[in-house]
C-alpha cells in the first residue's frame, strides 16, 4: 500500500476522531492497532496539511496512540501558524505531563500573541508540575492580564498552575478526585508567590 493511500485512509480516520470521546472507542483502537511506527510518519506529514482541523486531529491521534513517543511531533507543532492548533497542543501537553515540554511551554506563555494560547500554556505547566516553571509563572501572574475570548487571563491560569505545582489550595480547592471548586477566601497572592519561590530555591 503506497503512502498516498495510507494518508487518505488516515485522513478518513481522523475525521471520525473528534466524535470519539472514549479511550477504548473503535477509531482510537484502530489507530493504536496501526501502531506508532507506521502511523507517526504519516502524522508528521499531516501536521503540515492546509486543513487546520486535520492538524488538530493529527495531534489528538499522537496523544491517543503513543504520547510519550510522539513528543517530537507535538513540540514543533506548538509553533503552528493557527492559534487553535497551538491551544490544542498546549492542552494535550497538560494531560501528557512530560517534562520535555516545560521550556517550550514557558516560551509560548511568554511570547504567543494570543491570550488563550498563553493561558493554556500556563495551565499545561501546572499539569506537568515541574517547579522549574515557577519563575516564569510568577512573571505571568504579575504581568499578563489580557483576557481571552472566555475572559480568562494568563495571570489567573498561572495562579492555579502554581497551586498545582505546590499542591496547595490558595487559588482554588482541589479535591482528591481531581475536581475543583472556587476558593471562597480572597487569594493571598504574596503568600502564594513566597511559597512558590521557596520551593524553587530548594531545587
Amino acid at each position: 500500500m503506497d503512502k498516498e493511500i495510507q494518508l487518505n485512509e488516515l485522513r478518513t480516520l481522523l475525521t471520525q476522531l473528534c466524535g470519539s470521546f472514549r479511550q477504548d472507542g473503535p477509531v482510537i483502537s484502530e489507530l493504536r492497532a496501526i501502531g506508532a511506527e507506521r502511523i507517526f510518519p504519516c502524522l508528521r506529514e499531516l501536521f503540515s496539511d492546509r486543513d487546520v482541523e486535520l492538524r488538530c486531529q493529527a495531534a489528538l491521534a499522537v496523544f491517543y496512540v503513543d504520547p510519550t513517543r510522539g513528543m517530537d511531533l507535538l513540540l514543533p507543532a506548538m509553533n503552528d501558524p493557527e492559534w487553535g492548533v497551538r491551544v490544542q497542543i498546549c492542552g494535550l501537553l497538560h494531560d501528557i505531563a512530560d517534562e520535555r515540554a516545560v521550556q517550550p511551554l514557558i516560551q509560548i506563555m511568554k511570547t504567543d500573541p494570543r491570550p488563550m494560547v498563553r493561558n493554556t500554556a500556563a495551565y499545561a505547566l501546572g499539569g506537568i508540575g515541574d517547579p522549574s516553571a515557577i519563575p516564569a509563572l510568577i512573571e505571568a501572574l504579575d504581568n499578563d492580564h489580557e483576557p481571552d475570548e472566555l475572559g480568562h487571563t494568563a495571570s489567573g491560569c498561572a495562579q492555579t498552575a502554581l497551586d498545582n505545582i505546590l499542591k496547595t489550595n490558595h487559588a482554588r480547592i482541589k479535591f482528591a478526585d481531581g475536581l475543583c471548586t472556587m476558593q471562597p477566601k480572597q487569594l493571598d497572592i504574596d503568600k502564594l508567590k513566597s511559597e512558590a519561590i521557596e520551593v524553587y530555591r530548594s531545587l
